[in-house]
């Protein structure tokens, strides 16, 4: 089955706040786990000039996903990230990335996160990731109810971040002067994590 994912991300600043804030809102805490995540691609990016992201991800669960750019919704006035999205639960791993590299893909980029995850009700999920780069809230569900999770946890949607973390890193690599060539995402040994304590 497809799913369309609609999702919002925002840069959180302040938190140990912004956790304080939620559980005074008596928001569920699901759990915290470290996620990695490897991006497929035939050797010439032709997937991704198509919109298309395989994906790997092991954290939580291990699943093998596609997410699929949908037509007319990168509109510069729209800040929800909005993606035909299917995944499936794999046992193995190290299996399917064989299997994905017998038929030719490629691994492209890496990331790695660690992500909060966290139930605002029945309709919106919360997942505040940090990365190297920062900390950042993801809301996910129908767009009505995202604005209205937005609005109670005092965050206005004009200040929200448009794109992919991919797409944010290469902002943060430009605005930071870092070397245009380092496409993965990945914690530095002994990275100490703000939202793991």
């Amino acid at each position: 089955m497809i799913n369309i994912s609609n999702e919002i991300k925002f840069e959180i600043d302040n938190v140990n706040d912004f956790i304080n804030q939620l559980r005074e809102k008596s928001i569920v805490l699901i759990g915290g786990y470290k996620e990695k995540t490897v991006r497929y691609d035939n050797a010439d990016s032709s997937l991704e000039r198509e919109g298309k992201f395989i994906r790997v991800r092991s954290g939580i669960k291990n699943v093998v996903s596609i997410k699929e750019k949908i037509n007319n919704c990168d509109n510069d006035d729209d800040n929800f990230l909005k993606r035909n999205d299917i995944e499936v639960e794999v046992s193995d791993i190290k299996k399917i990335q064989y299997i994905l590299e017998q038929i030719g893909l490629h691994k492209t980029f890496t990331m790695e996160k660690y992500r909060l995850k966290w139930k605002y009700n029945d309709d919106v999920e919360l997942n505040l990731d940090e990365l190297p780069f920062g900390v950042f809230l993801e809301i996910h569900g129908n767009e009505k109810d995202v604005l209205e999770a937005s609005k109670d946890l005092g965050l206005n949607v004009k200040n929200a971040k448009k794109g992919t973390y991919w797409d944010i890193f290469e902002e943060f690599k430009n605005k930071n002067n870092i070397n245009s060539s380092i496409k993965n995402i990945e914690f530095g040994e002994g990275y100490s994590y703000k939202i793991a304590r």
